[in-house]
């Protein structure tokens, strides 16, 4: 399976800068809705025998090799609902994150500004692996002059 990547804002510069690579580009109209109606364009373009859906943002500039293995391994040992990174010690959770093929319909469901924390209910088995680096991310201009000094 080629990884599904959800374009939307600026989906004719991303699609050329992927060009060549061995993705499927997936056009997300309802972009302006939020990261769930993005997650939910990717979830409804897997393929129906898809067991585990790994979900990125492409902006969290710090994630690592090492963090998405941590991620597969807790996943696997667990057979949880759900997989997410911790971000801290309060326990703020989110992508990257692996999502069980038992609950991809609701990921498909999503409209919102929510994403997979919107649609986890109080009876999923969720697992998290913390790296607190994992939240950051480059929104605007000046995060990217900031990366760049």
């Amino acid at each position: 399976m080629r990884p599904v990547v959800v374009v939307g804002a600026h989906a004719a510069a991303v699609s050329r800068a992927l060009r060549g690579l061995p993705v499927e580009l997936v056009y997300n109209a309802a972009w302006s809705r939020g990261m769930g109606a993005s997650l939910a364009a990717g979830v409804a373009a897997l393929a129906p025998d898809v067991t585990t859906c790994v979900y990125l943002l492409a902006d969290q500039y710090a994630v690592t090799s090492d963090h998405l293995d941590e991620l597969l391994a807790a996943h696997a040992r667990s057979d949880c609902d759900a997989t997410l990174t911790r971000y801290d010690e309060s326990g703020t959770r989110g992508p990257p994150a692996l999502l069980a093929r038992r609950i991809l319909p609701r990921a498909a469901a999503l409209r919102g500004e929510r994403g997979v924390r919107g649609m986890l209910r109080s009876g999923d088995r969720v697992v998290d692996v913390y790296f607190p680096d994992a939240n950051r991310d480059v929104d605007v201009s000046r995060d990217i002059a900031r990366l760049l000094k």
